[in-house]
């Protein structure tokens, strides 16, 4: 499960895991039944796509069953 402030989304609920950069900095997002969710906006790339690449492992992983995997996205 992911953890965002409140809120928790099971992996299997996260269709996507998406980048984009603006002028603000580098924002990761997850789509969740058709809704995307802003996990964070990061100020280098390096931590940007270090969220997303961690998102998208535990996805993976916890897709192939037996793997309890749980990221509270605010202590990253």
């Amino acid at each position: 499960m992911l953890k965002i402030g409140s809120n928790e989304i099971a992996w299997a609920n996260i269709s996507e895991v998406t980048m984009f950069a603006d002028d603000s900095g580098i924002e990761v997002s997850i789509t969740v039944e058709e809704t995307v969710l802003v996990v964070g906006n990061y100020a280098s790339a390096d931590h940007a796509t270090s969220v997303k690449n961690v998102i998208e492992a535990s996805r993976v992983a916890s897709a192939f069953g037996g793997v309890v995997i749980t990221i509270d996205i605010d202590s990253l």
